[in-house]
């Protein structure tokens, strides 16, 4: 990204934050439900596969002519799509950057993808006996393959480390593998529901063990060195399960939109009925129902997922996220560098 645009970029950021202006900067996308994984914790594995490869390309080239400058595709597994990587290709063709959460199971079989995302996020619960309990026989190894290959492409890779009732003991693992790949661990709770559902979670993390887990992170400067979270963004998770009470940012300067074209702030307001009807992209456009998006007072319950608790710290203008930010920037760079 050219300093021109990140200065723009900046200022829209700032336009948002200050005086109030929506403005859509990033969108997380569900580009599919299909899953190769059946996590309990999950219910988005049942399809549907999304939207055609022709309507997605259309929804990447409104989103440039929007200003998006980053957009990050989930779901369901996104490398199930045998048209990912063509998707992602225009993504970068209309000069934004893209992430892609996956499970890992398919990296090292689609190397187009890899060549074509500009970072990863991928996700690990522990050893393989704790990860291969919710994602399959082999998952766990397949997953570190991955990592490998994202290594020798030079690709930018995240640890995404859901604590729950079963691997709160796994965090010295967890610390080694990032390590060995030269990674950082982005670290957040079990949510309190079944993602995509209101069930309740029947992983859901003992709170003061998990609690002592965040802690054990936070006190520690050996291990805080392969985390990703700001320090103060650590310390809003260590309050769950009382969600962290930030600014909005959700519906402001990000979205989420699902795999059939509904528009929403965010992930959490998915279920959330002041967040319906939805606006439809596909009927609307993205800049129109980007407009409609309802702006939904969230500042007592922001959701506990990482991201979405460091962007709440950015948007409330807290200098030590922007400070992390900056200085994790910088120390990723040199990892890749070297």
């Amino acid at each position: 990204m050219s300093l021109r645009t990140t200065l723009g970029s900046a200022a829209r950021f700032g336009a948002a934050a200050v005086l109030g202006r929506p403005t859509l900067l990033g969108l997380g996308w569900s580009i599919t439900q299909v899953c190769n994984a059946r996590c309990p914790f999950c219910s988005r594995h049942g399809g549907p596969a999304g939207v055609g490869t022709k309507a997605a390309l259309e929804v990447v080239d409104q989103l440039a002519s929007l200003g998006c400058r980053r957009v990050h595709f989930t779901g369901g597994e996104p490398l199930t799509r045998p048209d990912l990587s063509q998707i992602l290709a225009r993504v970068r063709h209309r000069g934004m950057t893209s992430s892609v959460n996956t499970n890992g199971i398919l990296l090292t079989e689609r190397p187009e993808v890899i060549e074509q995302a500009d970072a990863f996020l991928v996700s690990l619960d522990g050893v393989a006996a704790v990860h291969d309990a919710h994602r399959g026989a082999g998952a766990h190894d397949r997953a570190l393959a991955g990592l490998a290959a994202l290594g020798r492409a030079h690709k930018p890779a995240l640890l995404s480390v859901t604590l729950f009732e079963r691997n709160l003991d796994q965090l010295p693992y967890l610390l080694d593998v990032a390590r060995r790949f030269r990674s950082r661990l982005v670290v957040q709770p079990g949510a309190t529901h079944v993602l995509g559902s209101g069930d309740p979670n029947p992983e859901a993390p003992d709170v003061q063990r998990y609690r002592a887990a965040i802690r054990s992170l936070s006190g520690d400067p050996r291990r805080f060195a392969w985390v990703w979270n700001s320090a103060r963004g650590l310390r809003e998770l260590e309050r769950y399960p009382e969600r962290p009470r930030l600014r909005p940012h959700a519906g402001r300067i990000t979205a989420r939109l699902e795999v059939d074209g509904r528009l929403f702030p965010c992930s959490r307001s998915v279920n959330d009925p002041s967040a319906l009807p939805a606006p439809n992209v596909l009927e609307l456009g993205v800049r129109e129902a980007f407009r409609r998006l309802p702006r939904i007072d969230c500042s007592g319950h922001v959701c506990q997922c990482a991201h979405n608790v460091e962007k709440g710290l950015l948007f409330s203008l807290e200098p030590g996220a922007w400070w992390h930010l900056a200085t994790r920037r910088w120390a990723e760079a040199r990892r890749m560098a070297g």
